[in-house]
C-alpha cells in the first residue's frame, strides 16, 4: 500500500504504508484501501528487485509544504 506521507492520514491507513499483499488476498477495506470514506491510500505494483531503483517519495512537513524523502521511508517514520 501507498499512503500519503504527512498529518491528514489517519493511524489504520498510515500503519498500512508499505504494507505487501498479493493481489489474491486483497479485500478492500480490510487489507486494501479504500479503509473509510475521503480514504487516500492506494494499492502500487511490489517487484522483489525494486532495491535496484533509486527512488523517493514526497512527503509533506507540519507546515504543509512538500518535502523529498528517501523512497522506503514510512508514514510511522
Amino acid at each position: 500500500m501507498l499512503e500519503t506521507l504527512d498529518i491528514k492520514t489517519c493511524d489504520v491507513c498510515g500503519e498500512m504504508d508499505g504494507h505487501v499483499d498479493k493481489v489474491k488476498d486483497m479485500e478492500a477495506g480490510v487489507n486494501a484501501p479504500p479503509f473509510h470514506p475521503n480514504c487516500r491510500g492506494t494499492t502500487i505494483a511490489h517487484f522483489d528487485d525494486e532495491n535496484d531503483i533509486d527512488e523517493t517519495r514526497i512527503a509533506r512537513d507540519e507546515y504543509g509544504n512538500p518535502i523529498h524523502v528517501d523512497g522506503d521511508t514510512t508514514w510511522e517514520e
